[in-house]
């Protein structure tokens, strides 16, 4: 599958049979082991979830500083999208939820602390107050047809 595949949900089938092992063990010492053939008919073998890929980006005004401070996180969320009927590409997306999470160091994880929208170029920013070293994340959470993405940038506070 392409760039260019619609995205979606596809069955897979197979057009033929499939052997299986009745036993294991070379019972008869005629160094062959016996198979049956299983045919399957008209029924998907699995089916395959197709999303298009996301990339999202995280920037923070200040890495690195001396106690509380709010900084400023910037980003962009980014979708493959078609051009053409022969190309696709990653472009901007407008209007697009990112929730940030802060990861303090040492906690037991990361914490959902708000979601913000980028604007009509795909961009976003925010302001937020830290006050620990840690990382800020950005998670684009994907649609039935978009993949999931997510970024980080880690945060040091002496």
């Amino acid at each position: 599958m392409s760039a260019l595949h619609p995205a979606g949900l596809y069955d897979v089938y197979y057009d033929g049979p499939i052997y299986v092992f009745t036993d294991y063990w070379d019972d008869d010492g005629d160094n062959l082991l016996q198979m049956v053939s299983v045919p399957i008919v008209e029924k998907p073998v699995t089916t395959l979830r197709v999303r298009r890929a996301s990339s999202t980006t995280i920037s923070a005004s200040s890495t690195s500083f001396t106690g509380p401070k709010t900084i400023t996180l910037r980003g962009a969320v980014r979708k493959v999208k078609l051009i053409s009927n022969s190309e696709a590409a990653l472009r901007l997306s407008p209007n697009t939820p990112v929730k940030l999470y802060f990861d303090p160091v040492g906690s037991t994880g990361p914490q959902y602390k708000k979601t913000v929208r980028t604007n009509s170029k795909g961009v976003y920013t925010t302001t937020a107050r830290t006050s620990r070293s840690g990382k800020w994340i950005a998670k684009y959470p994907g649609t039935d047809l978009q993949a999931p993405s997510k970024r980080a940038v880690t945060i040091t506070v002496r």
